[in-house]
């Protein structure tokens, strides 16, 4: 959430004072309306540049026209429609927020990869060029050359434009740069006076070479030639950058998102859609609030929640009392008062009524335990039940058997899942034989 009280003069805002602000109103379409306002004078600059991404100007386009909708409702009063549309252009704005976000880190890492890649470049620039015998010209030829390289950059390359400190990146660059020459040195001085006293501790002179020795002499070795075979260095830049021009015009690399579909039966039992996570993960609060804005006045939308312990691999306890009598269960469903507008859950009642939309504490009990608990069948809606002290209504009798029998639109049924435990769970021979062979084995569990 992002409150600036912003302007189109003044993205960043002055914030909500306390003194002027008591109590802010219409937050949502506030907090939409700041990141828009901050938003748009990014996604502009980047455009400026030369930055385009397609994915940014579709979200932005659909996050400004609910905005202007939002606005729209609120002064014809429509406040359903003004809600939805708040909602609606404050998720479009956070998805932006974070793609402009990594858009600019993204460019910001790729210049700093470019300039690591002019270190060995001027290198080799400074032996072809003017391949001194002198060290101290080495180095100021080197300097220049990898200086000259970055102020190119730094007038080229829109990332700097983009930095709010650009002199600070190459700065950084340089300080991890020479703090990396350092530790090599130090590490590989260490390795090499470790090396001297094992050669003295056992008295043998070793004539072997290290492979990073051997390395660095035959890299040096190559970049020497460089001055000396011109016409061979010449083609082979020559050919590096067909190559290479050749792969950034043929090859492009795109996000994109994939919708699966998976057939679980060829008859649903009603229409509709059914909006879960994987592995029964909760669902946001304001999920359901969103959803049912989103189809007012479409469809109907009906929540589903059941009780759970923290241990996901045992059964909740739940004590019924009733009168003398006391019965255990091992689950609890909260379903709305439109759930058989949808499923026609009601169905399975064999005595009693569903509930009523203005009902508080009612519950529906299954034959069974109304049987454990002695209550009269043919007259529920007379007789109340206590939950953990809290007297509740019964409404109506079930048939549990109809319950577990009848499988919503993911093939699962109603009720509360129970995952099983992995230390009770037996392995198959197949299984078996992967985990002697090394292999990981993963396992996709129904209830």
């Amino acid at each position: 959430m992002i409150l600036l009280n912003a302007t189109e003069d003044n993205p960043l805002g002055d914030g909500y004072l306390v003194e002027q602000w008591p109590i802010l109103h219409h937050t949502e379409f506030k907090v939409a309306q700041d990141m828009w306002r901050l938003l748009t004078p990014r996604i502009t600059n980047l455009a400026r540049r030369g930055i385009f991404n397609e994915r940014i100007r579709n979200l932005q386009q659909a996050g400004q026209k609910s905005l202007d909708l939002a606005q729209a409702s609120l002064q014809t009063k429509e406040y359903d429609q003004y809600f939805e549309a708040s909602a609606r252009s404050w998720a479009l704005a956070s998805r932006v927020y974070d793609d402009v976000e990594k858009t600019q880190k993204d460019v910001l890492y790729g210049v700093l990869f470019y300039i690591a890649l002019f270190v060995p470049f001027a290198f080799c620039m400074e032996r072809l060029l003017f391949s001194y015998s002198s060290v101290y010209k080495r180095i100021v030829a080197f300097s220049g050359i990898l200086l000259l390289l970055i102020l190119i950059i730094y007038n080229v390359h829109p990332a700097f434009r983009l930095a709010y400190s650009p002199m600070v990146v190459i700065l950084a660059f340089f300080i991890m740069g020479l703090s990396s020459v350092v530790t090599l040195i130090i590490f590989f001085r260490f390795e090499e006076e470790m090396a001297l006293l094992q050669t003295r501790a056992q008295l043998v002179q070793s004539g072997e070479i290290g492979r990073w020795k051997a390395f660095v002499a035959a890299f040096l070795l190559g970049v020497s030639n460089l001055r000396r075979r011109r016409l061979r260095t010449a083609l082979t830049c020559a050919t590096l950058i067909i190559l290479t021009f050749t792969i950034m015009s043929f090859t492009s690399a795109k996000s994109m998102r994939r919708h699966s579909r998976i057939l679980y039966d060829s008859h649903a039992p009603y229409q509709g859609f059914l909006l879960k996570n994987v592995n029964w993960r909760s669902l946001p609060s304001e999920a359901f609030g969103r959803i049912a804005n989103s189809f007012g006045g479409k469809a109907i939308s009906v929540p589903r929640v059941w009780l759970e312990d923290e241990n996901r691999t045992r059964a909740t306890r739940i004590p019924v009392n009733f009168k003398d009598h006391i019965f255990e269960a091992q689950g609890m469903v909260g379903l709305s008062a439109d759930e058989p507008k949808v499923s026609g859950l009601d169905q399975i009642l064999t005595a009693g009524r569903w509930l009523l939309p203005d009902e508080r504490q009612s519950v529906l009990l299954p034959e069974r335990m109304a049987e454990q608990l002695n209550l009269d069948l043919s007259r529920p809606l007379n007789q109340t039940v206590s939950l953990w002290g809290m007297p509740f209504k019964v409404v109506g009798i079930f048939s549990g058997q109809q319950l577990q029998q009848r499988i919503d639109l993911d093939g699962e049924p109603l009720t509360p899942v129970t995952f099983p435990r992995e230390m009770s769970s037996e392995l198959t021979e197949v299984e078996e034989e992967a985990l002697e062979s090394g292999d990981e084995v993963r396992e996709f569990q129904r209830r």
